[in-house]
């Protein structure tokens, strides 16, 4: 049988320009934990070496982030993925970024560019890491645009989850997506730290696994453009949080209005127009073509784009006169590496702000602080004006009617109007999910002049106030270890809240003549006596959180003052099947909280301190969760996945400590798997190692890598030889192979602009007509 073969030479051809961008290389060194640091000799280099490491640790989040963006997930993995495909292409992602990629900043191709043929590089030597059914001669070459595209990924998801809550019954396709919303951050200088230094925050509590699971790398160029360590997500090219140098800086998540569902009326004589204020207008209409594995045939859908309501995504199921639209603010809004790449290279807190003013990213929070503790916070946002208040309140409920203008977007808000607050007189900032006028000490923030479209109304919740707590307390002299408390800390302060109901209501219970009172009072006690840290080995925690599952979700644990003597009542009753729930399952009602809330890794049960998310109960700054698993526990699969504190003076190489519970990496079989997941048991963190000195001195293993021309063969019988000679200046391309090959010169956005079968030894491709650009070629036989 004839051997099947495919060469992806990796060599970036720039036709016409002498300077070109020539084939990469980079130095990945590993160190103990498994984390890359990626030596490349300008960014180019380190995008290569970061494409190559993250395609060898996360093969499947690469693949899968490429295949979802070019809408072909159903190709591969079959129909079920229809509906995905249909959305993806129907926003047209890929082909707005293809359209505007030879307008990105130099700097930001490059690093693309050697993304890709990291990726390409690592992919091709190992083909086995493809998912079945993932054709390689399809699916290579991943190109720049591929790269760029799959940015839009996670700022869409979390604004398509927005718009289906919006569409509730409208929406029918099928669409896994899940939205993240807690975390916390926070900044110090050095007026209230006790070693003259300053501390910053990263804790993003994010699932450890799906598209936001998070992945810890460093990158630093030879010629001084880049040196950044930090947290970027598995199978993506932009980081989320983490320093340099100079900066440290990290996100938090906030609710800006970034997307509506609209329902829109449809004209009645022609289903190609829709109706706005009694007026006909056109919609734009592309036809969609979705592969499918096993079908010879492509599924036909329909596209349809308005340029008042986004983008069509299904029929009304209930009104064949009107079709579901969904308008996201991700629509216009550019790959986010391009406002990445110049915060990871800033050097002062001005510097990471003008880039924070491309306002690319969607939403999050953000607090820096540089080595000369400037700070600032900001509010970040993507979002429009609504008509007025009324408007913006109702487009946060439900969709919206498409017929009217009055629902319809109005001017977008200006970065420069979005609520900032610099070098608070405090001299801290702080952001758990709080409103911008909550975040430090008289921020100078009027919360009535906050546009409504960016924040939902919001008190300050409970880690917002403990840490508020942890700084009153801690006066000027916080040190390092206090800090680290801070991050930890597992007090639950909706005790101090329930504690005096669960009292009266005991009271109540026994002047009622309630004959459980005696096993009443002694939980009631129980938790009167707990100091309210949710630790590991405390029992009163296990039956605080039972309790909260046993009571109505009608009745809140953190507002006192509206639990009234029904209520009361009804705390009694939970009291009592909390404690029968517990001894039915546990044998006990005091069982630590270690033995029911941990994380399980290779199977060893880690037990774990601190809070839950689950209903209003466990609100703490070590904040975890997870599902209820056969034995009763709470096995944790979210929450701190990237603990960082970042230490940084003036004059002396920053500092990070970090907790990652998953480790580096999602190989049950590498030593990296759960190496860190005693150290998360233990609330311990790690140093990290970010000079040159430290990472060497502590490598575990030391790689050169390069973007060369690559042969791989699915069935390896015998050995073919192929080379590729690219000349770019004069733009003549010349393959020399030693049997018959098809060779196709392929654009950046994967699209075949050459195909030659090449039944001689040598073949000679004129490209001199061709524009100017960046290339790649495959050749198979």
């Amino acid at each position: 049988m004839k051997k099947f073969f495919t060469l992806i030479a990796c060599i970036l051809i720039t036709l016409t320009k002498p300077d070109i961008l020539t084939a990469q290389q980079a130095e990945i060194v590993r160190d103990i934990y498994g984390v890359p640091h990626i030596k490349g000799e300008d960014i180019a280099g380190c995008g290569f070496g970061l494409g190559y490491a993250m395609s060898e640790d996360h093969p499947d989040k690469v693949i899968i982030n490429i295949v979802s963006v070019r809408g072909e997930l159903s190709k591969y993995f079959g129909e079920q993925y229809a509906d995905q495909d249909f959305i993806y292409k129907s926003f047209g992602f890929i082909e707005t970024v293809a359209g505007l990629f030879s307008g990105y900043p130099d700097d930001v191709k490059d690093y693309l560019t050697g993304y890709a043929c990291g990726v390409n590089r690592f992919l091709s030597d190992h083909l086995n890491l493809l998912p079945e059914g993932v054709d390689s001669n399809s699916f290579f070459p991943v190109t720049p645009v591929d790269i760029a595209t799959v940015d839009f990924i996670i700022p869409f998801a979390a604004e398509y989850f927005n718009f289906m809550r919006e569409a509730d019954s409208l929406h029918t396709l099928q669409i896994n997506l899940s939205d993240n919303s807690l975390s916390n951050q926070w900044a110090v200088t050095p007026d209230l730290t006790s070693d003259g230094a300053g501390y910053l925050l990263c804790d993003p509590h994010l699932p450890f696994n799906g598209i936001t699971s998070t992945y810890h790398a460093h990158i630093l160029s030879n010629d001084g453009a880049i040196n950044f360590e930090g947290l970027f997500f598995e199978g993506f090219n932009v980081p989320a949080m983490g320093h340099n140098a100079h900066i440290a800086w990290s996100f938090t998540a906030n609710t800006p209005d970034y997307s509506d569902a609209f329902n829109v009326k449809i004209d009645p004589s022609d289903s190609t127009r829709y109706m706005l204020d009694g007026i006909s207008k056109p919609f734009t209409i592309d036809t969609i073509f979705i592969e499918v594995a096993g079908q010879a045939e492509p599924l036909i859908r329909y596209s349809y784009k308005s340029p008042d309501h986004g983008v069509f995504t299904n029929k009304n199921p209930y009104d064949s006169q009107r079709y579901l639209f969904a308008r996201l603010e991700v629509e216009t809004a550019g790959s986010l590496i391009i406002q990445g790449l110049p915060m990871m290279k800033a050097n002062t807190a001005d510097e990471f702000m003008e880039a924070m003013s491309m306002n690319i990213f969607n939403r999050w929070n953000s607090v820096v602080m540089d080595d000369n503790y400037n700070m600032t916070y900001v509010y970040n946002a993507r979002a429009h004006y609504r008509i007025n208040k009324q408007a913006a309140i109702e487009a946060r409920k439900h969709y919206l009617d498409g017929s009217v203008s009055e629902t319809l977007w109005q001017a977008p808000i200006p970065f420069d109007d979005l609520p900032r607050v610099d070098n608070p007189d405090s001299h801290f900032l702080q952001n758990c999910n709080n409103p911008p006028w909550q975040v430090t000490y008289n921020p100078g923030i009027d919360s009535s002049s906050v546009p409504y479209e960016l924040i939902m109304p919001a008190n300050i919740n409970n880690r917002g106030r403990r840490t508020y707590q942890y700084f009153q307390a801690g006066g000027d002299t916080m040190s390092f270890k206090y800090l680290k408390n801070l991050a930890l800390d597992s007090k639950i302060l909706t005790k101090d809240s329930l504690v005096p109901a669960l009292q009266l209501g005991l009271s109540e219970a026994i002047a009622n003549g309630n004959p459980d009172t005696l096993i009443l009072s002694q939980l009631v006690d129980a938790l009167a006596n707990w100091d309210g840290f949710a630790k590991k080995e405390y029992q009163a925690p296990s039956l605080y959180y039972i309790l909260r599952q046993m009571t109505p979700d009608t009745i809140s644990f953190s507002r006192f003052s509206k639990i009234d003597s029904a209520d009361r009542a009804v705390l009694m009753t939970s009291l009592t099947a909390a404690k029968n729930f517990m001894i039915n399952n546990y044998g006990t009602v005091e069982i630590p909280w270690g033995e029911i809330h941990g994380i399980s890794r290779n199977g060893v049960w880690y037990p774990l301190n601190g809070g839950t998310t689950a209903k209003d109960n466990m609100d703490a700054n070590r904040l975890v969760n997870g599902d209820i698993d056969s034995l009763n526990r709470i096995s944790v699969d979210r929450g701190n996945e990237f603990t960082m504190i970042i230490r940084l003076k003036n004059g002396e190489a920053p500092q990070a400590f970090i907790m990652k519970p998953y480790g580096q990496s999602t190989d049950t079989s590498s030593p990296h798997f759960s190496d860190l997941t005693e150290l998360y048991s233990s609330d311990s963190l790690r140093p990290t190692f970010f000079t040159e000195a430290e990472f060497t001195a502590n490598a575990e293993s030391i790689e050169t890598v390069s973007c060369e021309s690559t042969v791989f063969s699915q069935e390896p019988t015998e050995t073919e030889s192929v080379s590729v000679f690219p000349n770019p200046t004069t733009g003549i391309l010349t393959v020399e192979a030693s049997d018959a090959v098809s060779i196709s010169v392929i654009d950046i956005t994967g699209k075949i602009i050459r195909d030659i079968r090449a039944e001689n030894k040598t073949t000679i491709i004129d490209l001199r007509e061709t524009a100017k650009g960046i290339y790649f070629v495959r050749i198979s036989a």
